[in-house]
């Protein structure tokens, strides 16, 4: 592991394993600064954790997230409050994974007691209305990863996203 006095270890470990090496922690220290820095470690402890990872990412490889949802189903009792999506097209920017939107937003409704969102209540002012079929008729054919008259969240405001705003019309 020590190669001419230098560590050659994953960035992830090397300056704790490092620092003991050198004399500068005790081996207690790096026990529990290496515990500090365990993924599966204080996953019985989380309120709710979603994880949206892509296939495509090349910044952190989907094994990751993959080995975090095993801790998670593997613990015990198994986490209900863990939920694990992976988008076979998306890469590192959650603006790249189709369809995170409804997710997310369920996820903050959720953490903070909110009431989830109307489908086609685009203006969210509590009901479907004109003000929201202007809204959807402004936005369509923009191909957009963010615009809330995208309801199907497949990136582009079309007929899809009319229908599903008339179905939920004087709601």
């Amino acid at each position: 592991m020590i190669a001419n006095g230098a560590c050659s270890l994953p960035d992830s470990w090397r300056l704790t394993v490092c620092d003991y090496v050198e004399g500068a922690l005790t081996l207690e220290q790096t026990r529990l600064d290496l515990l500090r820095h365990s993924r599966g470690h204080f996953i019985e402890q989380a309120a709710r954790i979603d994880v949206h990872h892509g296939t495509l990412d090349q910044t952190v490889d989907v094994i990751q997230s993959r080995l975090l949802a095993e801790h998670a189903a593997a613990a015990s009792p198994p986490l209900a409050t863990f939920h694990y999506f992976e988008y076979p097209t998306g890469g590192h920017s959650l603006a790249s994974l189709p369809g995170h939107h409804a997710r997310v937003r369920a996820f903050l409704c959720a953490a903070y007691d909110l009431p989830p969102r109307r489908p086609g209540d685009i203006d969210e002012d509590g009901d479907v209305d004109g003000a929201d079929l202007g809204h959807l008729l402004n936005a369509w054919g923009l191909v957009t990863a963010t615009s809330r008259a995208d309801m199907d969240a497949d990136h582009a405001v079309g007929a899809a996203d009319l229908a599903a705003l008339l179905g939920a019309w004087g709601s």
